[in-house]
């Protein structure tokens, strides 16, 4: 994934954020740190690739169970959504 692609998806998806640079990319997806435009607040957004149905369910069953997880050490899910064939996950630092 090029920066040219994240930056279209941050126009497309999440105005509210830029992309800063990216911190690691691996088997599962990829990760860049990103700032919210309205406070500064430094996060990371995770994209992951979606190729079949239950890649899909998969991810969209992570989200769901990431919502609802609240607790001082388990890293709080800000935003998810879809972009082409990627989900991607804003996430706390």
């Amino acid at each position: 994934m090029t920066v040219l692609q994240i930056e279209i998806y941050a126009v497309r998806s999440l105005k509210h954020c830029v992309f800063v640079f990216l911190l690691k990319g691996g088997k599962f997806g990829t990760v860049f740190k990103c700032r919210e435009k309205a406070t500064s607040l430094m996060l990371a957004a995770k994209f992951v690739g979606i190729l079949h149905k239950q890649d899909r369910r998969n991810v969209e069953r992570e989200v769901e169970i990431m919502c609802e997880l609240q607790h001082p050490r388990l890293i709080q899910l800000y935003d998810a959504f879809e972009a082409n064939n990627s989900m991607c996950f804003i996430l706390e630092l």
